[in-house]
């Protein structure tokens, strides 16, 4: 399933900031268009999945490792694995970040692979670079 993920256009970008506009998305709008698209993301990626405890203690402190040295203190960073083989992992505004349990697998318990992914993903949100806003990119310096 293709999403269109790649995150807002540079051209965009270098657009608003010649204008000398503040960014397209405040944090608090950020979060709520994120935290919208969660369900269907869940829904269409075949609900959630439930890990074994362990591995899912394992997952969570390596995410957290990587959410505790961000700078945008005002996002709460949240993960949820997606009952899926496929090989992906994206975030959405707002910190809401996903990898799918065929990616894990893939992973094979490597932490620092792991961390490789989970560290892209949270780039993209500390740089306001996820998945949503590119669908919207058309329609930013109408706002």
């Amino acid at each position: 399933m293709d999403l269109g993920f790649g995150g807002f256009p540079d051209y965009a970008r270098r657009q608003q900031q010649a204008a000398g506009l503040p960014p397209v998305w405040s944090d608090r709008f950020e979060q709520t268009l994120g935290k919208g698209a969660v369900p269907e993301i869940i829904k269409q990626y075949g609900g959630e999945y439930t890990l074994p405890i362990a591995d899912r203690m394992w997952l969570e402190e390596v995410f957290r490792r990587l959410a505790a040295v961000t700078e945008r203190s005002e996002i709460e960073y949240s993960l949820v694995v997606l009952n899926s083989f496929e090989y992906n992992a994206f975030a959405l505004p707002g910190g809401y970040t996903f990898i799918t349990r065929g990616l894990l697998q893939l992973l094979d318990m490597d932490a620092t692979k792991l961390a490789a992914v989970l560290g892209h993903e949270i780039a993209h949100v500390e740089k306001k670079d996820t998945a949503l806003p590119r669908c919207c990119a058309k329609w930013a310096w109408r706002w």
